[in-house]
């Protein structure tokens, strides 16, 4: 690369990063969370499960993958909001919400509580006893968090969108409430198994830092952890946990909730449309297939992310194959769990949370070390660098792992500030000057970064679920499960599991002595080595005591700014663009145009409305339309053409079979468009 060439590159990273500052006009977000209101108990276990949509319109950069990301155009599945409620005999309740999006900002998580507690049907609900979590899928919008340092910095844009957060908001507070409202006598039951080639460890000379490696290897693997078999397949957590509500007078399913820590970005950065990737897919496909015909009621399949910090998903070409290979075998494996849970008699809940501050906060831990975090969060320059399965441009520049300071301080070890590396002088000069004025600029340690989090856990029976506000690796899940099963001491607990990105995001989160080798996940841990060791005790102490989360509070996400449709990368002469790792399996043998295509007029789409499709396929001479497939599953893409002030233009392409190989005499798609017309269209036909 040409001197040039780099020069250009480090100013365009500058410029997105100064940008916000010469943006005006700041949003606050502030509340309060109140004592619970007490109500009747139910003499019973109590259940119920809900779902709602949180599919954005085209145009809203996606979150996650910061200036690599893409603009959404359209959508490949739809992204939901699946909560999980509980409450046992005591009137002691449990709301457990798993959404499809890259993270969980505080200050949303704060909202939608204080949103349940104004509703009369709702107002039983203690904050402690909601836990609202990220899938980590990096095809969801950004630009909601409640710190601007991550709507600055986590998508591709620049700005915090009031309406997609006050949007969002609404919709997982609607999916609780309703959970709520179809709690019906229930009978609990649980089970956990262990489940190969979904995961791989991404960061494994790190992880072999670690003195207790052995505890994960033997757990995850299984008896036998000295089988020849590749460390980086067996230093990850591969238990599958799930715990299965079913109706207690016709044993119909209610919903699962499951549990299993894989980095849900199977799909490669450069698809263009939104979907809920492999947990997503998952929960799609057995909502459909554990469906009872002529029921109601369906059920709702939310899937948890665990401690997923340096677990890469194990794909190969990370296209539409890779991703239904991944999906079957999670789907069989909760399947399984479902044919395998056993009853859990009496069931119990406790809910406890606890405020941490991460700023300049000192520990012994069990060894008898001290710790202090330092009072003010610093990036290290693997973390511009980017991941080992997810390297940035700037890691061509040096921004790369390993890079340590040749001088430790106490809070931030061995690291090496992001924006201080031994450039070469030839190739910037000055600018290395500047680098290090614009991390002050970025990072100044007030309210831009989170420094105030919860820790919380969930007990549900024999079930303990430890709720982190970040991405926690493996070795991190293990030490905080263990801290935690030995603070409950003779309480009868089988398993014990660490949710991540839970109630709010900082980051990354390892183990001191990963942080030391400096990774891009040690790199992402802001506030030092010892935060999680922190984190570690918080979340033990909650064993001993507990207080009720009555607060108010206040965050500030930052410049606003809106997003419209016309802001997605929209082409009317390519509308393949952006689509390849979907397309790639179908075409390989056919160009995509022989895919089958419908598209039509509609009005703007907005956050409130959005087309929506149902292919119908005629398999005889006067015989009946048939369902094919709806945009809810992973047949169907649809994808904005162009979009006006006035209209916007559509198509749908089924992606399963080109013309000519399909086993159905003729096609149609049903159209309900967002300016809520139904119509019927053929392939090719714009509707009018």
């Amino acid at each position: 690369m040409s001197s040039a060439s780099m020069r250009r590159r480090i100013t365009l990273a500058l410029l997105a990063i100064i940008g916000p500052i010469l943006l005006w006009g700041c949003a606050t977000i502030e509340g309060e969370l109140r004592p619970a209101e007490p109500r009747p108990k139910p003499d019973q276990l109590l259940a119920g499960a809900a779902k709602a949509d949180l599919t954005p319109p085209p145009g809203y950069p996606m979150g996650g993958y910061s200036v690599a990301g893409k603009i959404g155009r359209g959508f490949w599945t739809r992204l939901w909001a699946r909560a999980i409620y509980l409450e046992d005999s005591e009137g002691r309740s449990a709301l457990l919400v798993s959404c499809d999006l890259w993270a969980i900002p505080g200050g949303l998580r704060d909202r939608v509580v204080e949103e349940l507690q104004n509703r009369p049907e709702t107002a039983h609900l203690a904050s402690e006893e909601v836990m609202i979590a990220a899938t980590h899928t990096h095809h969801s919008p950004g630009n909601f968090s409640t710190h601007d340092i991550y709507n600055e910095n986590a998508s591709p844009r620049v700005g915090f969108s009031e309406e997609l957060f006050d949007f969002l908001v609404a919709r997982i507070a609607d999916a609780g409430w309703r959970a709520v409202q179809a709690a019906r006598p229930a009978r609990a039951k649980w089970a956990e198994a262990s489940l190969t080639g979904v995961g791989r460890n991404r960061s494994i000379e790190a992880f072999r830092l670690n003195g207790d490696r052995s505890e994960i290897l033997g757990r995850a693997y299984g008896s036998d952890p000295n089988a020849e078999v590749p460390e980086e397949l067996r230093a990850v957590d591969r238990r599958l946990t799930g715990l299965v509500l079913e109706d207690i007078d016709d044993e119909a399913l209610i919903g699962i909730a499951a549990v299993l820590a894989v980095h849900n970005t199977a799909l490669d950065v450069s698809t263009e449309v939104y979907h809920g990737d492999l947990f997503g897919l998952t929960s799609d496909r057995l909502e459909t297939d554990l469906a009872e015909e002529g029921s109601s009621r369906a059920p709702v399949v939310a899937i948890f992310n665990g401690a997923e910090g340096d677990v890469s998903p194990d794909t190969r070409a990370r296209d539409r194959g890779d991703v239904l290979r991944l999906v079957e075998r999670i789907a069989t494996g909760i399947e399984e769990l479902r044919e395998t849970a056993v009853v859990v008699e009496n069931v119990e809940i406790d809910a406890r949370l606890d405020i941490v501050d991460l700023r300049d906060q000192e520990l012994e831990d069990a060894e008898g070390r001290r710790w202090r975090t330092d009072d003010r969060p610093l990036p290290g320059v693997a973390q511009l660098g980017g991941a080992e399965d997810g390297r940035s441009f700037l890691y061509e520049l040096g921004f790369q792992e390993g890079i340590r300071s040749d001088r430790r301080s106490e809070t931030q070890g061995a690291k090496h500030g992001a924006l201080d590396v031994r450039f070469d002088p030839d190739q910037l000069g000055l600018l290395r000057h500047g680098l290090r004025f614009v991390q002050w600029l970025v990072y100044p340690g007030k309210s831009d970064v989170p420094n105030e989090v919860p820790v919380a856990w969930i007990r549900i029976g024999p079930m303990v679920w430890v709720g982190l506000p970040g991405e926690p690796t493996t070795m991190v899940g293990h030490r905080v499960e263990r801290a935690v099963e030995k603070a409950l001491g003779d309480l009868p607990v089988c398993s014990i599991r660490t949710i991540g990105l839970a109630n709010e995001y900082v980051s990354y989160l390892t183990t001191p002595e990963e942080y030391d080798a400096q990774h891009y996940e040690g790199a992402s841990t802001l506030y030092g080595p010892a935060t999680a060791p922190l984190l570690f005790e918080k979340a033990r102490k909650l064993t001993e005591s507990s207080k009720p989360d009555i607060r108010d509070f206040c965050y500030s996400p930052g410049t606003t700014r809106s997003f419209s449709p016309m802001e997605a990368g929209i082409s009317l002469n390519d509308p393949f663009a952006g689509l390849d790792a979907i397309l790639e399996t179908v075409t390989s043998a056919v160009h995509p145009s022989r895919l089958p295509r419908f598209t039509w007029r509609d009005a703007v789409p907005d956050l409130e409305q959005l087309p929506s499709v149902t292919l119908l396929g005629l398999d005889a001479p006067g015989g009946n339309w048939k369902t094919i497939a709806d945009d809810a599953g992973p047949e169907l893409l649809l994808v904005l053409l162009g979009c006006d002030d006035e209209e916007s233009l559509w198509t749908a392409i089924w992606v399963t079979a080109p013309i000519g190989a399909m086993p159905w005499l003729a096609l149609e798609v049903e159209v309900q468009t967002a300016s809520g017309e139904v119509r019927r269209l053929r392939p090719e036909e714009v509707g009018r």
